[in-house]
């Protein structure tokens, strides 16, 4: 669990902090685990002290979460052309399995595009310029 808030929600974040009640139920550590991304998301805002800035953090972040799902998407059905054409081989119908597989695929990147966004949202590095201008840089 501290793997997964360090690399996805705070670099900062100090694993000595959890309480082992804390890992009794599956809701006890989803709530925990958002706690730290709203706290997270209040230290950005800090940086971020109008809405536009905020909506244009948001806006960068799920575009780039949104290009980086693709290019994977795209690789992933490559590759699954060439696993499935093989499977005609046993009798399977190519077709059919290409669009199971590539479903489940697309399920797949849907998580990560929403995982990624929130990642994106939490931990860039935000840069403040002349003029109050914000430069983000991706982790």
């Amino acid at each position: 669990m501290s793997d997964f808030i360090i690399n996805n929600l705070d670099y900062n974040y100090n694993n000595l902090q959890i309480d082992s009640k804390i890992l009794e139920s599956p809701e006890q550590i989803e709530q925990y685990v958002v706690n730290i991304a709203k706290q997270k998301w209040e230290d950005q805002k800090v940086i971020l002290d109008n809405e536009f800035k905020q909506n244009y953090l948001k806006r960068l972040s799920i575009l780039k979460a949104l290009d980086m799902a693709w290019i994977e998407q795209v690789d992933n059905l490559t590759q699954l052309k060439t696993v499935v054409s093989s499977r005609a081989l046993g009798q399977h119908n190519p077709i059919f399995e290409y669009e199971k597989e590539a479903m489940n695929s697309f399920k797949q990147m849907k998580k990560s595009f929403w995982r990624d966004t929130i990642k994106y949202m939490l931990l860039s590095d935000l840069i403040v310029g002349k003029n109050e201008s914000i430069k983000v840089e991706f982790p």
